[in-house]
This record gives C-alpha cells, sequence and structure tokens, in this order.
C-alpha cells in the first residue's frame, strides 16, 4: 500500500478529536472513500495491489449502508478482475455496480461501470447487448447536466466503431472524448493516454501518417511521464505496425518486443494476443517458425480468455502461414474455423447497421427531449414575461400617480415671474418623477 494512504488511514484511526464530533460510521465511510479514491487514481500504475483494497472498501460499505460505496468497490473489483481476465466476474461486479450507481447522481462512474462491462461483452462477441447497454447508458447520463459524465461511453463508442473500420464516427467519437477531457477537473490520465492512441490508430488508418506519428509520440511521452504502462505498452503496440507497414523490420521488432514485454510482464492476455499477433505477420517472411510459434500461442491464449474477435484472428494468421508453407490441410482447417467465427461474431454488416440504427435512434429521441425543454423553456419565459407586465403597469401607474400629486403640489411657475423677478427655475425629472422639490 503507498505510504501516502498508508499516512491517511494511520490517521483516521489515531485522531481522538475526529471520534468527539463524528459517527464511527462517518469515520469508517471516510475510510472506504479513501481507500476507493486510491484504487481509482492508480488502477493502473499499482493494479496488482488494489483489489484486496477494493474489496476492504466494499466490506466497509455493506457493514455501514454505504449504497454509492458498495457500487464504487465492485467497480473497482470489476475493473481490476477485468484486467486479470476473470471477466465473468468482472462482469457480474460491473452490472452490479452499475446498477447501484444509477440510483445515485454519480453519473461519471456509472458510465465508466457500464462502458468496461460493454467491453467485456463486445469481445466475447455478443455485440448486440453490448451496444444496447452503451446506448440505453448514454440516454440515463443525459439526464446530468455536466458532459463529462459522458466520458467513458464516448471514448469507448470510438472503440466499437473503430473494431466496425467506421473510422468517421470512430473520429468523432475520440475528439468529442478529447474535448470532454481538456475540460474535466477528473483524474482522467488514463483516458487521455488512450484516447490519444485511438485517434492516432483512425489518422493512421485514414493515411495521415505523419499527425497520426505525432499523436503516438505525444502519447508515449504522456505514458512514461505518468506510469501508465498498458496505455504505453498498446501506444509501443502501434508504433511496431506502423514501422511493420513502412517495411522497417527493425524498428517494427523492437517496438513490438517491447510492448510483448511490458504485456508479459503484467500478464494481460488479451493485448498479449495482440502483441503475439503482430510479431507473427511480422516475422512471417522471415522466421516462419517463429511466426508460427506466435500464431499458435495467440490461439492458446484467445481460447482461454474466450475472446471471439481474437480466435478469429489467430485461426485466420495460421491459415495464411499454413498456406504459404504448402499445407494446404491445414490451412483449410483454420481458415474454417476463421470463417465460422466471423459469421457468428459480425453477421454480415448487421452489427454495424444496428449501431447505428440504435445512434440514430438515440439522437432522434435527443433533440425530441431538447425540443420539449425549448419548448417547456419557451411556456416558462412566456409566464415570466406575463408576470413580469404585468408587474411593470401596477409601478408604471403608481408612478404615474405620483407624478400627479408632486405636480398638484408644487406652485406653478407665472408666480415666480410675478414675485421673484430675474429668477429661473429648473426642474427636470430624469424620467417621471422628480427627486427634488422647490
Amino acid at each position: 500500500m503507498a505510504e501516502e494512504l498508508q499516512e491517511d488511514l494511520r490517521y483516521l484511526e489515531s485522531e481522538e478529536q475526529l471520534r468527539q464530533f463524528l459517527p464511527s460510521e462517518d469515520i469508517s465511510m471516510l475510510r472506504a472513500n479513501l481507500l476507493l479514491n486510491f484504487c481509482c487514481f492508480h488502477k493502473i500504475s499499482k493494479w496488482k495491489s488494489i483489489l484486496p483494497l477494493a474489496e476492504e472498501a466494499l466490506e466497509i460499505s455493506t457493514k455501514t449502508n454505504y449504497s454509492e460505496g458498495r457500487g464504487l468497490s465492485l467497480l473497482e473489483m470489476g475493473y481490476q478482475n477485468w484486467f486479470s481476465d476473470q471477466f465473468n466476474l468482472a462482469f457480474r461486479q460491473l452490472a452490479d455496480s452499475a446498477t447501484i450507481l444509477k440510483e445515485t447522481p454519480n453519473y461519471f462512474k456509472y458510465s465508466r461501470a457500464v462502458a468496461v462491462k460493454s467491453s467485456i461483452l463486445w469481445g466475447h462477441g455478443k455485440r448486440n447487448e453490448a451496444i444496447i447497454d452503451m446506448f440505453n447508458a448514454l440516454r440515463h447520463v443525459r439526464k446530468s447536466t455536466n458532459e463529462n459524465d459522458s466520458l467513458w461511453l464516448q471514448w469507448f463508442l470510438g472503440i466499437f466503431y473503430f473494431d466496425l473500420k467506421d473510422y468517421q464516427i470512430a473520429e468523432e467519437q475520440y475528439l468529442l472524448s478529447l474535448k470532454i477531457i481538456k475540460k474535466s477537473t477528473r483524474n482522467t490520465r488514463d483516458a487521455y493516454a488512450y484516447c490519444m492512441i485511438g485517434y492516432g490508430g483512425v489518422l493512421m488508418q485514414t493515411n495521415r501518417q505523419k499527425e497520426a506519428l505525432d499523436y503516438f509520440n505525444n502519447a508515449k511521452s504522456f505514458c512514461e511521464k505518468n506510469g501508465l504502462w498498458m496505455q504505453e505498452a498498446r501506444v509501443l503496440f502501434e508504433l511496431g505496425n506502423h514501422y511493420s507497414s513502412i517495411g522497417d523490420t527493425e524498428n517494427a521488432r523492437i517496438h513490438l518486443q517491447k510492448s510483448y514485454d511490458i504485456r508479459k510482464k503484467q500478464n494481460t492476455k488479451p493485448a498479449l494476443v495482440s502483441s503475439l499477433l503482430s510479431l507473427a505477420k511480422l516475422e512471417k517472411d522471415y522466421l516462419l517458425e517463429t511466426a508460427f510459434k506466435f500464431a499458435f500461442k495467440a490461439l492458446q491464449l484467445s481460447d482461454i480468455i474466450d475472446s471471439k474477435s481474437k480466435i478469429q484472428a489467430s485461426h485466420q494468421l495460421l491459415a495464411k502461414l499454413f498456406e504459404q508453407k504448402g499445407d494446404f490441410k491445414n490451412s483449410h482447417y483454420h481458415l474454417n474455423h476463421a470463417n465460422e467465427v466471423t459469421a457468428e461474431l459480425n453477421k454480415g454488416g448487421k452489427i454495424n447497421s444496428e449501431l447505428k440504427n440504435l445512434e440514430k435512434k438515440f439522437t432522434g429521441e435527443l433533440m425530441k427531449r431538447e425540443a420539449e425543454l425549448l419548448l417547456h423553456q419557451n411556456q416558462e419565459l412566456k409566464e415570466a414575461y406575463n408576470t413580469i407586465n404585468i408587474q411593470y403597469q401596477e409601478i408604471s401607474d403608481s408612478i404615474s400617480y405620483a407624478k400627479r400629486i408632486q405636480t398638484a403640489i408644487l406652485p406653478p411657475l407665472d408666480l415666480f415671474d410675478e414675485y421673484l423677478k430675474e429668477t429661473f427655475l429648473i426642474y427636470q425629472p430624469k424620467q417621471v418623477v422628480a427627486g427634488d422639490f422647490y
């Protein structure tokens, strides 16, 4: 446990003054919040030590009936189990977290729980469920007046659209996410790094390599500075793929190997599969047996984590490698498996079409809601105008009557001319009634 957290927790346990003013339940809730803030801030940099802290926060929150604390604890536990490839457990925890947090004003953490839960569904080929969850969550989060609250949903939609090769909408989602991050006062270091990398990937796929490399290199520096090993591995992976695409094998091998080493050290299996597949593609024209070794390892890990998209990619690559070797029987075997998973995963263009249909419906609902809100606001403005107009008329009538009284008590000007020769009088009210008398 980090020293700063230990110091804060010791303070809570030893500070007698706190106990004079706060019930023990409140002190326990403070402890839970300290643990949860630490978990959130260090969810990547210290990820292997986070899970027991989140479990302690859950225990405290349950004992003190701290509902939001339970939701936040389950969120951090689900996030850590997601990293550890415990997908079924992570999914249940994130689903429970989203259910609890939906009943609180914490829209930002609710959107994070739904986004990661949907990502698990997406990775396991349940893309319809993932899409529906995301847009239902967006409808809920739109109740918030804080644009920042939708960050995780917008960011993960960028990932989904990128996977579907709809780079135009993916770009829109990443740019919107980066715009939200720049305005945000929250700790969004991990999101910022990932969105820079994601946007760089879109730029690379749309032949804007120079801009893409700028984003990748900026992201790499940011990750190194902030200890974001996961995002650093990802940007090294993207740079390696870029160098591979332009035939710079040496730089490609260096970057891909560095990415692989980080991911292997942290044992993040889904990311490891991606690294193995890229290394296999790189080596297929140079060291075919090494390429086979990487590809079979990728397939093995893909089966373990039950990632449909990675199983499909592994079979497809193995089919090409066996074809290159002249082993058409095995090539056909792996190609057949790849096609089966592809059909299960994508179902033609249905997923992309359904995603766009849901987005269209969501946008239509949003426009309708905004129109209703505008109509409501206009009605309120009209009512306010009528009220103000009546009040103005009443005040104007009172002022006009005051003028009549003031005029009646002031002597006429011809009396001045008769009794006070060689005098003059300036009497000029600013509007209706004067403040001076003569």
